[in-house]
């Protein structure tokens, strides 16, 4: 709502006109949660050469132990396939505050 009470246009999520694809997977409140290939897919075919992908994992820990292995992060040689063959840059934020519960501080990483 911010972004439309500043003037952007929210699209579709068939629209695959943007130059720049936000994602935030899990969902946070509501914990939806697409697994890593499927979210490869969804990327794969939602975006054109030129497109930035920014893709906010910080809720992953919370999926289950074994939330590394279904992490963007660990797809290190897809992340450079699509980026030097496809032309689409994917980003990968982890926010690592939420996992330390220390909300004062601002930590994160991000993976590309």
């Amino acid at each position: 709502r911010s972004a439309e009470a500043s003037g952007f246009v929210r699209t579709s999520a068939d629209d695959d006109s943007a130059n720049l694809m936000c994602l935030v997977n899990p969902t946070n409140p509501t914990g939806d949660y697409m697994r890593v290939e499927a979210l490869k897919s969804y990327i794969q075919k939602r975006c054109r050469r030129g497109t930035s992908v920014l893709v906010d994992e910080s809720m992953q820990p919370w999926v289950g132990q074994n939330w590394r292995e279904d992490s963007l992060v660990s797809q290190v040689e897809w992340r450079r396939k699509m980026s030097v063959e496809e032309g689409v840059d994917v980003f990968v934020i982890h926010s690592w505050t939420k996992i330390w519960s220390c909300t004062g501080i601002r930590l994160g990483s991000i993976i590309s």
